[in-house]
């Protein structure tokens, strides 16, 4: 299930990263979840005009535009996030991979 809310700032800064659950997108690259993890993709410092969210190449729907975005329960599996900021002509992706299992039970 996706929901969708509108979060933004007062300027228009551009975006540099993203957060996934509170943390930046470069620091979950490989992190493994559980199916029941709620999560919360959002754009940060600042909402540029224009804003793509994808998973696994494909856009989730309603989230264009949309600095912070809902996605509840994914499936098992493994997951490509992506982040694409369209300003004019230029295009700036910001991506990371992560995994969902049946159960988090284990320990590394």
């Amino acid at each position: 299930m996706y929901l969708i809310s509108a979060k933004g700032c007062m300027n228009e800064k551009s975006v540099t990263e993203f957060i996934v659950n509170g943390k930046n997108y470069s620091n979950i690259n490989g992190h493994i979840y559980d199916c029941a993890t709620k999560f919360v993709f959002e754009a940060f410092p600042c909402v540029p005009a224009s804003i793509v969210w994808s998973l696994n190449g494909l856009e989730i729907p309603g989230s264009r535009n949309q600095p912070l975005v809902k996605v509840n329960y994914l499936p098992e599996g493994e997951y490509t996030l992506a982040m694409t900021v369209i300003s004019g002509a230029d295009e700036k992706n910001f991506t990371t991979s992560f995994f969902v299992i049946e159960d988090n039970s284990f320990t590394f």
